[in-house]
């Protein structure tokens, strides 16, 4: 049995898997300094963070902001919410709501914001574009919208070997699905044009990248992102009959990969989008 197939933790049952779950931020975290580089700061702002999770970066941008802001995060994972609201009270931030549900079918009651943000939350949702234009209806006029995504490339050295372990092992014809998946990762020009098209004013967009080295492959696939991010797509690509012949191949190349390398380096770009609302003219 190749054992990195069945994590151990459940994330969204398992509120000790959730109280954990603050090491994955580690990888958020990169994207979040960027979303929070591009905030203009200013008193008084209503705030909202969609996709919000554990509380990074609504309970940062708290903070960062002050008690004259006041600041919403929304998402549907209900024990992620919890993690954060303990977090809200032990920092005593009395500037902070939280709300349960979906930003797309919660009923707003005309509320608007001067600040939505959005740090890898918009890539959980089924329709980037439908919850870019309720994003849209949210805002202010001259409201400030910054969203992170990871764009097309992320990982694309391990997709490579991937490729290998397909054609190595007879798998040809899985090559297409693979390359369905690897393209239905928006690129931030793709995802810039939906924000576009949401009636948002894009002002720029960023990207920068970084990487994560591993030992090798059977480190970087039991590693808990790769197994909460990743995993279970890169399954859906491969019969379930044979996930253990493949995986485990897919870990010696890996292996193989990494002892002639000294160690696996993973790509991984930031996006950042940062768009206003327009001010509609006298």
């Amino acid at each position: 049995m190749v054992t990195f197939l069945d994590p151990a933790f459940d994330l969204i049952e398992d509120p000790e898997a959730v109280s954990a779950y603050d090491e994955l931020p580690l990888w958020s975290a990169i994207f979040g300094n960027l979303l929070l580089e591009k905030v203009a700061m200013r008193s008084g702002l209503k705030v909202l963070d969609v996709g919000c999770g554990t509380g990074f970066p609504l309970i940062e941008l708290a903070q960062r902001l002050g008690p004259s802001c006041r600041l919403t995060g929304i998402d549907s994972w209900q024990l992620a919410l919890e993690r954060a609201a303990l977090k809200i009270k032990v920092f005593g931030l009395g500037n902070v709501e939280l709300i349960h549900a979906d930003v797309s079918v919660y009923d707003w009651k005309g509320k608007k914001f001067d600040l939505i943000v959005s740090n890898l939350g918009m890539e959980h949702f089924g329709d980037f574009s439908k919850v870019i234009e309720t994003c849209f209806k949210l805002s202010a006029p001259g409201a400030q919208a910054i969203i992170t995504i990871c764009p097309k490339g992320v990982f694309r050295e391990i997709y490579d070997v991937f490729e290998d372990t397909l054609i190595q092992m007879g798998l040809n014809h899985l090559l297409d699905d693979l390359n369905t998946y690897r393209a239905s990762r928006l690129s931030l020009d793709e995802a810039a044009g939906r924000i576009t098209q949401a009636g948002f004013a894009v002002q720029e967009t960023v990207i920068r990248w970084h990487g994560i080295k591993y030992t090798d492959g059977t480190a970087l696939l039991h590693h808990c992102m790769v197994q909460y991010v990743f995993l279970d797509d890169w399954k859906q690509i491969i019969p379930i009959e044979i996930h253990n012949d493949f995986f485990r191949s897919l870990e010696k190349n890996l292996n193989s990969k990494a002892s002639n390398e000294h160690g696996l380096y993973m790509s991984i770009p930031c996006g950042c989008i940062v768009a206003r609302r327009p001010v509609p003219s006298s």
